[in-house]
This record gives structure tokens, C-alpha cells and sequence, in this order.
């Protein structure tokens, strides 16, 4: 196991105190993500494989439709 999960898994509490912490911030609208692409449907394999191999940077939205 590797990222976040490797992580979190011998530190039990740990995701709690995330969540926690960040509930107000997205509450409070002070989050606000990095859109950095947007896919079509068709191509969310080969997003995935960018995600895992950690080439991407922001966020990536699959648009349903045009």
C-alpha cells in the first residue's frame, strides 16, 4: 500500500483530526479545488493511469456531456 492510505492505516485517529480540521473550511466555502483539466467520459481510463502514476496536478473533472 502507498499514499494516503499507507499513511492513515497505522494512524487510526488520523483521519478524524482531518476531517475535523477541515469541516469548518468547507463549511464555510474556504476550500475551493483546482480544476486543472476536464475529460470526456471516453478518456477517464487514461486519466486514472495519470492519477495513479501521479502526473496530474489540481483536479480532474469527467464531463458527462456536452
Amino acid at each position: 500500500m502507498r499514499g494516503w492510505g499507507a499513511y492513515a492505516l497505522p494512524r487510526p485517529g488520523y483521519p478524524r483530526q482531518q476531517w475535523d480540521e477541515l469541516m469548518p473550511l468547507l463549511e464555510a466555502a474556504g476550500v475551493t479545488p483546482v480544476v486543472t483539466s476536464e475529460v470526456p467520459l471516453s478518456d477517464v481510463p487514461a486519466a486514472l493511469f495519470a492519477m495513479e502514476s501521479r502526473t496530474l496536478l489540481g483536479k480532474t473533472v469527467a464531463v458527462m456531456r456536452d
